[in-house]
């Protein structure tokens, strides 16, 4: 519980309470003599209120708290809506959303349903074993994976699924998926930034940002939209890179037969160092055996891949 003294002339006399670092990203020390408003936009009122803190980090925390008057100071008590499991409950809210996003951009096309799933799930795959990274951004570059073409529902699926080879034009056409979906995600943030920020994971959002607009840049520069090259890739976009180019050739497509993961493994590795990240795949093929295990149980759960 944080327990706040404000002055009659709205200053913080005292601050409080464990979870204080947690609410306001501040020590006691920080805190007192602060203008109470640094902290909450809001005016004093008594009763019992539910506020929105932004935090110096630029995150934003729901917080429960009771005020009142006492000697002619405002007293404020107040603890974390969520609790703990603030960051677990928000991931959660936003995986329902992003697997709407992904179920409303691949309507009438399952093969590309099925492809953000399998890359969704390998991309988790390759946070916990490749980046030991821990299971909330793992599930965050899961989630990010599944929206990665969320700007192909701007294509028109007469030239999505064209079986013939597409023309200059088409194929530049095409190419501006990635710039539209990195617009897709950065209106659905403002949208929640207005009306409910504290319920959407921004970190969930900076990288749905980074994978839409870059998941399609290459290692050396000759990629698009950007030509963005080497680590100046985020993280993220690099991983679903890979695992797209992956996917693709494992799979059947309109213009093509699968390819058998011997042929695949091959033509990853003749990518590395050019279009993809050399040390991603190296660390691919050292997990490989589990990797196909994955691939095995994905394609079973989510058929139309042919090994």
């Amino acid at each position: 519980m944080i327990q706040l003294t404000i002055s009659s002339d709205g200053l913080i006399k005292s601050a409080t309470g464990s979870e204080l670092l947690e609410v306001f990203s501040m020590t006691d020390e920080e805190l007192v003599g602060l203008p109470y408003a640094v902290i909450d936009k809001e005016q004093l009122e008594m009763g019992i209120h539910t506020r929105i803190f932004v935090q110096r980090t630029g995150d934003t925390i729901p917080v429960q708290m009771a005020v009142f008057r006492k000697n002619g100071e405002w007293m404020v008590w107040a603890q974390p809506l969520l609790g703990d499991k603030q960051d677990e409950l928000r991931l959660q809210a936003s995986e329902v959303l992003f697997q709407s996003i992904a179920y409303v951009t691949s309507c009438g096309d399952p093969e590309l349903k099925a492809h953000v799933q399998r890359v969704g799930k390998y991309a988790r795959f390759c946070a916990e074993r490749i980046l030991r990274w821990n299971t909330l951004d793992a599930k965050r570059l899961e989630l990010a994976a599944l929206v990665h073409d969320v700007g192909k529902i701007t294509i028109p699926s007469v030239l999505r699924l064209k079986p013939g080879e597409l023309d200059h034009d088409e194929r530049r056409y095409i190419e501006q998926h990635t710039e539209r979906g990195h617009h897709v995600i950065v209106a659905l943030e403002q949208r929640f930034a207005k009306n409910a920020l504290w319920m959407m994971d921004q970190k969930l959002l900076h990288f749905a940002k980074d994978v839409t607009l870059f998941h399609h840049e290459n290692w050396d520069g000759s990629g698009y939209p950007t030509n963005l090259s080497g680590t100046d890739i985020p993280m993220a976009a690099r991983v679903v890179k890979m695992l797209d180019v992956i996917d693709a050739l494992l799979s059947h497509r309109v213009y093509k037969s699968p390819w058998p993961w011997r042929k695949v493994k091959e033509q990853v590795i003749l990518l590395s160092g050019t279009e993809l990240d050399e040390t991603l795949v190296k660390e691919l093929v050292l997990h490989e055996p589990d990797f196909l295990r994955l691939v095995e149980v994905t394609h079973e759960s989510i058929p139309s891949v042919e090994l």
